[in-house]
């Protein structure tokens, strides 16, 4: 949950004295696209997906299935048409980093960043802080796409939200540490 990534983040500032935290969601964009303006840090293409990407496909999607066009789980979309591999969770760096040297931007879990979820993305905050809402926060928002996610929301662009309590197997977190 994210409220489980909050409370290993307050436990690595006061083990290590250096303070840690989660992206903001623009810090988040900036990092995964690496520089770069297209649909995926790699091009705009989505068929090389699984080369760069743990996603939802053929072996997440049971392959044998997918020939008789059924549905294959309870998820209302088609697996990518690709194999990467992993019907679960890859190993962290089992695909290449992106242009800034990052691994798993894309895919394998989804990630928790600071911000409270809103529509539309509030354009006071393009200068890296995240948004935080007056009142309670309903949802949090997620980035990155998972394992169990198409190619669509695999855009750096694509912005999820779950509440702050939902524990789910696709979530993780990656952590920024502030220097001085």
């Amino acid at each position: 949950s994210w409220h489980d990534a909050k409370a290993y983040i307050s436990w690595l500032s006061a083990k290590t004295g250096k303070p840690y935290r989660l992206l903001s969601e623009s810090e988040w964009e900036y990092v995964a696209r690496a520089g770069t303006s297209t649909r995926f840090f790699w091009g705009d293409s989505a068929d090389e997906i699984c080369r760069h990407a743990n996603v939802f496909d053929k072996s997440g999607g049971h392959a044998s299935d997918l020939a008789s066009g059924r549905q294959v789980s309870d998820l209302a979309y088609m697996p990518a048409d690709c194999d990467d591999g992993y019907a679960f969770t890859a190993p962290v760096g089992s695909f290449g980093p992106n242009a800034f040297g990052l691994f798993d931007v894309t895919g394998n879990v989804w990630e928790w960043t600071e911000d409270c979820y809103t529509v539309p993305y509030p354009p006071d905050v393009a200068d890296g802080r995240s948004y935080q809402a007056k009142g309670v926060c309903e949802r949090r928002s997620i980035r990155g796409g998972g394992w169990i996610t198409p190619p669509a929301r695999q855009r750096p662009t694509f912005r999820g939200r779950d509440p702050a309590d939902l524990v789910f197997s696709p979530f993780g977190f990656r952590v920024a540490q502030d220097l001085q």
